[in-house]
């Protein structure tokens, strides 16, 4: 855990670095200077290639995940691991490549109703999707070789930054709208290609052929693994993205930009457990190579309390600060507050039970995952397709949360049954309770207090005046008794560690 600790530290202060650039970017700047339709195209581009990278992956990077520990041997450069990868994913981008051309049409058409700035830049798909895909194979190759931080940094804020650049250039009139879409395309295919530069100066780029890799025994084990977790891996980017492609379709790019904003919220919500998380895949990879499963239900139990104590205090704090937020842009993204109340809770979920996949990709029984997230894929686009005609983007929040809280149960019971693997216990429970109880009041106090704060004259300063009481709030009425009752006490130490070296200085 010593790992998981050191690394999910540092990858949390550059997430919340992140938090802090993407705040700027999607508040102050992309929805106050752009139109709602260039927003929600910007995001549905987005989206729509990160689903297309799960399928031409091939499953390359749970197969990384999964494999490169029997490979690793750096004097032989990992048996030419990392070239043989690209080789199967270069031929999954061919085939999503082709599959774009041969049904783009019937794509446009689709979308040329109600979204047809869509229609009218499809093609930037192309390069989004050649350069996503390098870089999560590269992502998953550094989290194998431990080195998480400079992943995520290029992710969450050298990313971000470029995000910040390319809008500003449009703000100040350096870049017409087409520019504008053509350098944001840009920034998010350079982080590849930062990402290859830096494996390649620290000498971790073994880009060597080797024949054993191409071995057909050997060959036919991973496309194996890498077919099963692709199809696993697309059912589960599919339902996280099938709600904002159909809104993009059943309402227009106005509705995605809106419900995307609640969406954001909502993934901040997960950004601390997230770091955890991906510092500890490899770790559990280990696990079950050295069949250590005394290590693994540590881990598990660990992870799992550590995820629920920040994920529930990350949300609690976004509902203080929500008054202030939707203060600062325009009303009619009102909307997207409901959707992130319904969102974070459910990622909350998301969150508590996130080390669950991992165990579940990376064990003997792998190919149930892929039974899951079908079921999963399926309850998303059935829940969307009830409820967006009639609800719009509340209907779609449900129907996404709805899946979420399902599917996670579901995958939770199976892990107990086949490993007798169960990390929750009274301290979880109270964790979920304080936060339910914290957060009906905090949604009706910052509401109270911000209109109290408008009559005694605070004018536009009430709402952040709002905000600042209810974080205050928020300390005191979570973040003391958590630490008190010591629900997290490798946080709790975490804190005391870094509190010892700043003192010392």
């Amino acid at each position: 855990m010593g790992i998981v600790t050191r690394q999910g530290s540092r990858n949390t202060l550059i997430l919340f670095a992140g938090i802090g650039i993407g705040f700027v970017n999607e508040f102050l700047l992309l929805r106050n200077f752009l139109e709602e339709e260039q927003v929600g195209l910007i995001k549905l581009l987005v989206q729509v290639s990160a689903l297309l990278v799960q399928f031409a992956a091939l499953g390359g990077t749970n197969t990384v995940l999964r494999f490169f520990p029997f490979y690793r041997d750096r004097d032989r450069d990992h048996g030419g691991f990392l070239f043989g990868m690209f080789s199967l994913v270069a031929v999954g981008m061919a085939l999503v490549s082709v599959a774009l051309v041969l049904f783009g049409d019937p794509i446009k058409a689709r979308y040329a109703a109600r979204s047809p700035l869509f229609v009218e830049y499809f093609q930037l798909l192309f390069p989004l999707l050649a350069f996503n895909l390098t870089f999560v194979l590269l992502e998953a190759y550094s989290k194998s070789r431990l080195r998480t931080v400079a992943p995520t940094m290029i992710q969450e804020v050298v990313l971000r930054l470029g995000v910040s650049a390319s809008v500003s250039a449009y703000i100040l009139g350096w870049l017409d709208a087409e520019g504008f879409y053509q350098v944001f395309t840009a920034v998010n295919c350079a982080t590849a290609v930062l990402l290859f530069g830096w494996l390649w100066m620290i000498g971790e780029l073994r880009l060597r052929p080797k024949r054993h890799f191409f071995e057909p025994q050997a060959l036919q084990k991973l496309l194996g693994y890498g077919v099963l977790t692709m199809l696993s891996a697309f059912a589960s980017r599919f339902y996280t993205s099938i709600d904002s492609i159909m809104l993009g379709d059943l309402v227009g790019l106005d509705a995605v930009a809106v419900y995307l904003t609640g969406g954001y919220l909502a993934s901040l919500v997960m950004a601390p457990g997230r770091s955890i998380v991906r510092v500890s895949a490899p770790l559990v990879a280990n696990h079950w190579k050295s069949g250590d499963m005394q290590s693994m239900a540590k881990l598990f139990s660990q992870v799992t309390g550590n995820n629920l104590v920040v994920t529930c205090g990350m949300y609690l704090l976004i509902i203080a600060a929500a008054p202030a937020l939707f203060s600062i842009i325009p009303s009619s993204y009102a909307g997207a507050l409901t959707v992130f109340l319904i969102l974070g809770a459910g990622r909350i979920v998301d969150m508590g039970t996130a080390l669950v996949g991992v165990i579940l990709m990376t064990s003997r029984y792998h190919y149930w995952v892929f039974g899951f997230n079908v079921v999963m894929a399926g309850l998303a686009v059935l829940g969307n397709a009830l409820l967006i005609p009639r609800y719009g983007i509340q209907g779609a929040a449900v129907a996404t949360a709805a899946t979420i809280v399902v599917i996670n149960a579901m995958r939770m019971a199976f892990v107990q049954w086949r490993f007798k693997l169960w990390p929750y216990g009274k301290r979880h429970i109270a964790i979920v309770a304080l936060t339910a109880l914290l957060a009906v009041g905090l949604y009706y106090a910052t509401a109270w207090l911000s209109a109290q704060l408008q009559t005694q004259g605070w004018g536009f300063w009430s709402t952040w005046g709002s905000a600042a009481a209810a974080a205050l709030f928020v300390g005191a009425a979570y973040a003391l008794p958590v630490l008190k009752a010591g629900w997290a006490p490798e946080l709790e130490a975490a804190l005391r560690q870094a509190q010892k070296r700043f003192l010392s200085r």
